[in-house]
């Protein structure tokens, strides 16, 4: 008991260094990065640098272990209080898009004007389906609640690694090293877990779909990424882009499906109120200029000055002009890359493409990048400078996205960059590029 009292109660210190101890730690990481690509690159690893690896995730471990304790032992103002207490509303069979209900059971919390200004007069940001996911939480006391969260957490971290490693890094056990410590090593990894956040369940899903993306169950986790977090709803860009038909069958029956369920346990009005009286209309003008908002929208608004309370921040025709050029080069790149038979490149494109333009990207979201930049570490023998120019990439990417929160934007923007430039590699560089996806050249076509 004195053991566990002494933990709780240096979590509890740390939570108060929050930042400071967020910057030290994901900073330390970042020279790590190339030591550990270096390392990695070839299967298996030496015997030393398998300790690096384990090194690195006993004390990044370590480190979430005490941001977990801290969090149950004194449940912060910020996400996890605001996912249970969507939960608590909805398991008492309220309309949990009402914010009177909301007000009506407010002294669940420790109310802050924060807290009273985005959830208590707002209710519930999601679609009605996404309730499922907090629902079991509001049963419970909300440190019972959190840890069991943590618990989910922890399990779907353990299968973000192991897909990641079957994915892009042979499925060895030497991959799936490589992919536990780079992924712990993400400053967005930690505030996910810091934030109590779902952004290693979106990773989950982009994985799941990466492997599935051509079967009707490919839809499945499109809607399920989409519910979890709407910047999931990108993939079904690729989707119509690759005409992957049957993933996008599968998409609207699950979201069908996922709604009549919604409509059987919480009743049409809960259901269509989320439509009829949307609560994004209702969220406070901070929620698109804070800083931790690394959206395009975001960032243009911050820079300009926009005034969000004179017309729609959406509408806004510097982002308007910019997301929609985006779009049109994501969109092309994508589709030239699978007519060309690149279809990994396609999707990939799709991620930070989404994390750019989706309004409500928060910093911690880029946890998603792990996925791109995976698919390029695959690459590293056939693009531009190799090796060398892979480590540098990526080595970049995890010092501008782990030096700063407010730099979460450029690494996203500077990861469009990458993923387009293998495109641009692959025109310069046919052959190696056929290699990298394990085709043969295309053959040369004789003049008419």
């Amino acid at each position: 008991m004195e053991i566990g009292a002494s933990i709780a109660a240096l979590a509890h210190t740390l939570q108060d260094l929050h930042k400071p101890l967020a910057d030290l730690v994901c900073i330390l990481g970042i020279p790590l990065v190339p030591v550990l690509l270096l390392g990695f690159q070839d299967d298996p690893p030496s015997r030393r640098i398998r300790r690096i690896a384990w090194g690195a995730i006993l004390v990044y471990g370590a480190t979430y272990a005490a941001i977990m304790a801290s969090n149950v032992a004194h449940p912060p103002e910020w996400d996890f209080s605001v996912s249970w207490f969507n939960g608590y509303v909805a398991a008492r069979g309220l309309n949990f898009y009402d914010p009177e209900n909301y007000r009506r059971l407010a002294g669940a919390l420790p109310l802050t004007p924060a807290l009273v200004r985005f959830v208590i007069s707002v209710g519930f940001h999601f679609p009605p389906p996404t309730i499922f996911l907090f629902l079991p939480l509001g049963f419970l006391d909300i440190r019972v609640a959190f840890v069991l969260w943590y618990v989910v957490m922890i399990g779907v971290i353990v299968l973000d690694a192991v897909l990641l490693a079957r994915l892009f890094l042979g499925g060895t056990a030497g991959g799936r090293l490589l992919a536990a410590a780079l992924l712990l090593l993400l400053r967005p990894a930690m505030a996910t877990v810091w934030f109590g956040q779902t952004n290693f369940f979106v990773v989950l899903m982009l994985l799941l779909f990466w492997r599935d993306r051509a079967r009707f169950r490919g839809g499945a986790w499109i809607a399920l990424a989409t519910l979890i977090k709407p910047v999931g709803a990108v993939l079904l860009l690729y989707a119509v882009l690759a005409r992957r038909w049957r993933a996008i069958v599968g998409t609207g029956v699950v979201l069908a499906a996922l709604s009549a369920l919604t409509i059987a346990v919480f009743g049409w009005d809960t259901f269509a109120t989320y439509f009829g009286h949307n609560p994004v209309g209702r969220m406070p003008a901070e929620a698109y200029t804070e800083s931790i908002n690394q959206s395009l929208l975001a960032t243009i608004l911050r820079l300009t000055g926009y005034d969000v309370g004179r017309s729609s921040a959406i509408l806004n025709p510097v982002f308007v002009v910019l997301a929609g050029g985006l779009g049109a080069a994501t969109a092309w790149l994508g589709h030239r890359a699978w007519t060309a038979g690149d279809d990994d490149l396609a999707l990939a494109l799709t991620i930070p493409f989404g994390l750019l333009v989706y309004p409500g990207t928060l910093a911690h979201y880029s946890v998603d990048l792990i996925v791109p930049f995976l698919l390029l570490w695959s690459r590293r023998q056939a693009l531009p400078g190799g090796l060398a120019g892979v480590v540098a990439f990526l080595t970049a990417e995890f010092a501008i996205i782990n030096a700063k929160v407010e730099l979460a934007l450029v690494g996203n923007v500077v990861a469009w960059l990458g993923v387009a430039a293998v495109w641009v590699a692959r025109q310069w560089a046919p052959a190696a590029a056929a290699r990298a996806i394990g085709a043969e050249p295309p053959a040369a076509q004789s003049s008419l």
